[in-house]
Protein backbone atom coordinates (compact mmCIF):
# COMPACT_ATOMS: atom_id res chain seq x y z
CA UNK A 1 0.00 0.00 0.00
CA UNK A 2 1.58 3.31 -1.01
CA UNK A 3 1.85 6.22 1.40
CA UNK A 4 -1.32 8.24 0.81
CA UNK A 5 -0.54 10.85 3.49
CA UNK A 6 0.78 13.49 1.01
CA UNK A 7 -2.44 13.25 -1.03
CA UNK A 8 -4.57 13.49 2.08
CA UNK A 9 -2.60 16.57 3.15
CA UNK A 10 -3.12 18.12 -0.29
CA UNK A 11 -6.90 17.68 -0.06
CA UNK A 12 -7.03 19.03 3.49
CA UNK A 13 -4.96 22.08 2.52
CA UNK A 14 -7.14 22.71 -0.54
CA UNK A 15 -10.24 22.78 1.64
CA UNK A 16 -8.77 24.90 4.40
CA UNK A 17 -6.98 27.39 2.14
CA UNK A 18 -9.43 27.51 -0.78
CA UNK A 19 -6.56 26.77 -3.15
CA UNK A 20 -7.38 24.32 -5.98
CA UNK A 21 -4.99 21.44 -6.64
CA UNK A 22 -3.28 21.45 -10.04
CA UNK A 23 -1.92 17.91 -9.63
CA UNK A 24 -1.71 15.33 -6.87
CA UNK A 25 1.54 14.11 -5.32
CA UNK A 26 2.83 11.13 -7.32
CA UNK A 27 2.46 7.58 -6.07
CA UNK A 28 4.25 4.45 -7.26
CA UNK A 29 0.93 3.07 -8.53
CA UNK A 30 -2.28 4.58 -9.93
CA UNK A 31 -5.18 5.34 -7.60
CA UNK A 32 -7.80 2.58 -7.85
CA UNK A 33 -11.28 2.06 -6.36
CA UNK A 34 -10.14 0.95 -2.90
CA UNK A 35 -7.31 3.46 -2.63
CA UNK A 36 -9.64 6.28 -3.66
CA UNK A 37 -11.86 5.53 -0.68
CA UNK A 38 -8.88 5.10 1.65
CA UNK A 39 -7.81 8.62 0.66
CA UNK A 40 -11.33 10.02 0.94
CA UNK A 41 -12.01 8.58 4.40
CA UNK A 42 -8.56 9.58 5.68
CA UNK A 43 -9.19 13.14 4.48
CA UNK A 44 -12.55 13.24 6.23
CA UNK A 45 -10.89 12.01 9.43
CA UNK A 46 -8.25 14.75 9.19
CA UNK A 47 -11.05 17.31 8.80
CA UNK A 48 -12.62 16.17 12.07
CA UNK A 49 -14.56 13.11 10.99
CA UNK A 50 -18.01 14.45 11.92
CA UNK A 51 -20.70 13.96 9.30
CA UNK A 52 -24.16 15.27 8.48
CA UNK A 53 -24.60 12.32 6.14
CA UNK A 54 -23.61 10.92 2.76
CA UNK A 55 -23.86 11.56 -0.96
CA UNK A 56 -24.00 9.26 -3.95
CA UNK A 57 -23.23 9.84 -7.60
CA UNK A 58 -23.43 7.82 -10.83
CA UNK A 59 -26.46 6.30 -9.15
CA UNK A 60 -27.92 4.40 -12.12
CA UNK A 61 -26.50 1.51 -14.10
CA UNK A 62 -26.11 3.91 -17.03
CA UNK A 63 -23.77 5.95 -14.84
CA UNK A 64 -21.63 3.39 -13.02
CA UNK A 65 -21.90 0.49 -15.47
CA UNK A 66 -19.81 1.84 -18.38
CA UNK A 67 -17.03 2.70 -15.91
CA UNK A 68 -16.89 -0.86 -14.65
CA UNK A 69 -17.86 0.20 -11.13
CA UNK A 70 -19.81 -2.18 -8.87
CA UNK A 71 -22.34 0.54 -8.03
CA UNK A 72 -22.74 4.26 -7.36
CA UNK A 73 -19.85 6.30 -6.02
CA UNK A 74 -19.92 7.51 -2.41
CA UNK A 75 -18.91 10.68 -0.62
CA UNK A 76 -19.36 12.23 2.81
CA UNK A 77 -21.48 15.23 3.79
CA UNK A 78 -19.21 16.89 6.31
CA UNK A 79 -20.58 18.50 9.45
CA UNK A 80 -22.29 21.78 8.60
CA UNK A 81 -22.67 21.09 4.89
CA UNK A 82 -26.42 20.33 4.93
CA UNK A 83 -28.18 23.70 4.81
CA UNK A 84 -31.74 25.00 4.28
CA UNK A 85 -33.14 26.31 1.03
CA UNK A 86 -32.85 30.03 0.36
CA UNK A 87 -29.31 30.56 1.65
CA UNK A 88 -26.96 33.15 0.15
CA UNK A 89 -23.61 31.64 -0.85
CA UNK A 90 -20.33 33.30 -1.84
CA UNK A 91 -18.74 32.18 -5.11
CA UNK A 92 -15.23 32.66 -3.72
CA UNK A 93 -15.87 29.75 -1.34
CA UNK A 94 -16.07 27.34 -4.31
CA UNK A 95 -13.97 26.26 -7.26
CA UNK A 96 -16.54 25.22 -9.86
CA UNK A 97 -19.92 24.74 -8.14
CA UNK A 98 -22.47 22.67 -10.06
CA UNK A 99 -26.22 22.34 -9.44
CA UNK A 100 -27.71 18.85 -9.16
CA UNK A 101 -31.41 18.32 -8.33
CA UNK A 102 -31.75 15.33 -6.03
CA UNK A 103 -33.94 13.52 -3.53
CA UNK A 104 -32.50 13.25 -0.03
CA UNK A 105 -33.38 10.61 2.55
CA UNK A 106 -33.23 11.33 6.29
CA UNK A 107 -32.97 8.18 8.38
CA UNK A 108 -35.15 7.68 11.44
CA UNK A 109 -33.34 4.58 12.70
CA UNK A 110 -29.83 3.14 12.43
CA UNK A 111 -28.88 0.68 9.71
CA UNK A 112 -26.15 -1.16 11.63
CA UNK A 113 -23.62 -3.58 10.22
CA UNK A 114 -25.15 -6.98 9.59
CA UNK A 115 -24.55 -10.14 7.61
CA UNK A 116 -27.70 -9.93 5.50
CA UNK A 117 -27.61 -7.24 2.77
CA UNK A 118 -30.02 -4.34 3.17
CA UNK A 119 -32.84 -3.91 0.68
CA UNK A 120 -34.91 -0.96 -0.49
CA UNK A 121 -37.72 -2.26 1.75
CA UNK A 122 -35.41 -2.08 4.79
CA UNK A 123 -34.43 1.48 3.93
CA UNK A 124 -38.03 2.59 3.40
CA UNK A 125 -38.90 1.24 6.86
CA UNK A 126 -35.91 3.06 8.41
CA UNK A 127 -36.63 6.39 6.71
CA UNK A 128 -37.96 9.32 8.74
CA UNK A 129 -38.61 11.65 5.78
CA UNK A 130 -37.44 12.68 2.32
CA UNK A 131 -36.73 16.13 0.90
CA UNK A 132 -36.32 17.60 -2.53
CA UNK A 133 -32.81 19.00 -2.60
CA UNK A 134 -29.97 20.58 -4.53
CA UNK A 135 -26.57 19.06 -4.22
CA UNK A 136 -24.09 21.83 -4.89
CA UNK A 137 -21.17 19.72 -6.05
CA UNK A 138 -17.65 21.14 -6.22
CA UNK A 139 -14.08 20.08 -6.76
CA UNK A 140 -10.75 20.66 -5.10
CA UNK A 141 -9.03 20.33 -8.50
CA UNK A 142 -8.13 23.24 -10.74
CA UNK A 143 -9.19 21.10 -13.73
CA UNK A 144 -11.62 18.38 -12.65
CA UNK A 145 -12.11 17.15 -16.21
CA UNK A 146 -8.42 16.24 -16.39
CA UNK A 147 -8.65 14.00 -13.33
CA UNK A 148 -9.50 10.30 -13.35
CA UNK A 149 -12.75 8.97 -11.89
CA UNK A 150 -10.77 7.52 -8.99
CA UNK A 151 -9.09 10.86 -8.27
CA UNK A 152 -12.50 12.50 -8.16
CA UNK A 153 -13.77 9.82 -5.77
CA UNK A 154 -10.74 10.53 -3.58
CA UNK A 155 -11.82 14.19 -3.64
CA UNK A 156 -14.83 13.25 -1.50
CA UNK A 157 -16.73 12.39 -4.68
CA UNK A 158 -16.92 16.12 -5.50
CA UNK A 159 -18.98 16.78 -2.37
CA UNK A 160 -19.56 20.33 -1.15
CA UNK A 161 -23.06 21.30 0.08
CA UNK A 162 -26.55 19.83 0.23
CA UNK A 163 -29.43 22.31 0.19
CA UNK A 164 -32.66 20.86 1.58
CA UNK A 165 -36.05 21.91 0.24
CA UNK A 166 -39.52 20.91 1.40
CA UNK A 167 -40.38 17.54 2.88
CA UNK A 168 -41.87 15.16 0.32
CA UNK A 169 -45.40 13.99 1.08
CA UNK A 170 -45.83 11.58 -1.84
CA UNK A 171 -42.55 9.81 -2.60
CA UNK A 172 -43.70 8.16 -5.81
CA UNK A 173 -45.04 11.46 -7.16
CA UNK A 174 -41.82 13.28 -6.29
CA UNK A 175 -39.68 10.62 -7.95
CA UNK A 176 -41.72 11.00 -11.16
CA UNK A 177 -42.23 14.78 -11.03
CA UNK A 178 -41.12 16.98 -13.90
CA UNK A 179 -37.99 18.86 -12.82
CA UNK A 180 -36.95 22.28 -14.08
CA UNK A 181 -33.72 24.09 -13.20
CA UNK A 182 -33.81 27.88 -13.51
CA UNK A 183 -30.30 29.16 -12.91
CA UNK A 184 -30.41 32.96 -12.82
CA UNK A 185 -31.12 34.30 -16.34
CA UNK A 186 -30.11 31.19 -18.29
CA UNK A 187 -32.56 29.06 -20.26
CA UNK A 188 -34.49 26.49 -18.17
CA UNK A 189 -33.02 22.98 -18.01
CA UNK A 190 -35.24 19.92 -17.67
CA UNK A 191 -34.55 16.94 -15.47
CA UNK A 192 -34.05 13.40 -16.69
CA UNK A 193 -37.10 11.29 -17.55
CA UNK A 194 -38.51 9.43 -14.56
CA UNK A 195 -37.38 6.05 -15.88
CA UNK A 196 -33.76 7.25 -16.06
CA UNK A 197 -33.57 8.33 -12.42
CA UNK A 198 -32.19 6.41 -9.43
CA UNK A 199 -34.56 4.89 -6.89
CA UNK A 200 -33.73 6.65 -3.60
CA UNK A 201 -34.38 3.61 -1.41
CA UNK A 202 -32.36 1.23 -3.57
CA UNK A 203 -29.51 3.74 -3.63
CA UNK A 204 -29.41 4.05 0.16
CA UNK A 205 -29.53 0.25 0.47
CA UNK A 206 -26.44 0.09 -1.73
CA UNK A 207 -24.75 2.67 0.53
CA UNK A 208 -25.63 0.72 3.68
CA UNK A 209 -24.08 -2.43 2.22
CA UNK A 210 -21.05 -0.51 0.90
CA UNK A 211 -20.39 0.86 4.39
CA UNK A 212 -20.96 -2.50 6.09
CA UNK A 213 -18.23 -3.98 3.91
CA UNK A 214 -15.89 -1.34 5.34
CA UNK A 215 -16.86 -1.76 8.98
CA UNK A 216 -19.04 1.36 8.96
CA UNK A 217 -22.77 1.99 9.15
CA UNK A 218 -25.56 4.52 8.65
CA UNK A 219 -26.96 6.34 11.68
CA UNK A 220 -30.38 7.73 12.56
CA UNK A 221 -30.56 11.43 11.67
CA UNK A 222 -28.08 11.19 8.82
CA UNK A 223 -29.09 12.69 5.48
CA UNK A 224 -28.27 10.80 2.29
CA UNK A 225 -28.62 12.46 -1.08
CA UNK A 226 -29.20 9.84 -3.71
CA UNK A 227 -27.85 11.10 -7.03
CA UNK A 228 -28.55 13.77 -9.58
CA UNK A 229 -31.80 13.84 -11.54
CA UNK A 230 -30.48 16.17 -14.25
CA UNK A 231 -27.12 16.91 -15.86
CA UNK A 232 -24.79 18.66 -13.38
CA UNK A 233 -24.87 22.30 -14.46
CA UNK A 234 -22.62 25.20 -13.41
CA UNK A 235 -24.22 27.46 -10.83
CA UNK A 236 -24.88 31.02 -11.95
CA UNK A 237 -24.54 34.30 -10.11
CA UNK A 238 -27.97 35.20 -8.78
CA UNK A 239 -30.84 32.96 -7.78
CA UNK A 240 -30.59 29.28 -8.68
CA UNK A 241 -33.93 27.46 -8.43
CA UNK A 242 -34.94 23.85 -8.91
CA UNK A 243 -38.64 23.07 -9.20
CA UNK A 244 -40.17 19.62 -8.71
CA UNK A 245 -43.56 20.07 -10.35
CA UNK A 246 -46.37 19.61 -7.85
CA UNK A 247 -43.92 19.13 -4.99
CA UNK A 248 -42.12 22.44 -4.44
CA UNK A 249 -38.93 24.35 -5.06
CA UNK A 250 -35.45 24.50 -3.55
CA UNK A 251 -33.02 27.34 -4.16
CA UNK A 252 -29.91 29.31 -3.25
CA UNK A 253 -28.42 32.63 -4.33
CA UNK A 254 -24.82 32.79 -5.49
CA UNK A 255 -23.07 36.09 -4.76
Amino acid sequence: MPDIAPIVSAFVAARLNQQPISSLPELDMPIDWDMAYDIQFATVAELGGELDGWKLALSTAAGFGPRGFPGPTVGSLLKGTVIPSGERLVAADFTAPAVEPEIAVVLGTDLPERGTPYTATDVRAATDRLHIAIELADTRFADKAAMTDFENIADNNSGALLILGPVIDDVDAACAADITMRLADTAPINGAPADKRPDPFETVAYLANFLTARGMSLKAGETITTGTLAPPTPAEFGENIVEFDGVGTVSFTLL
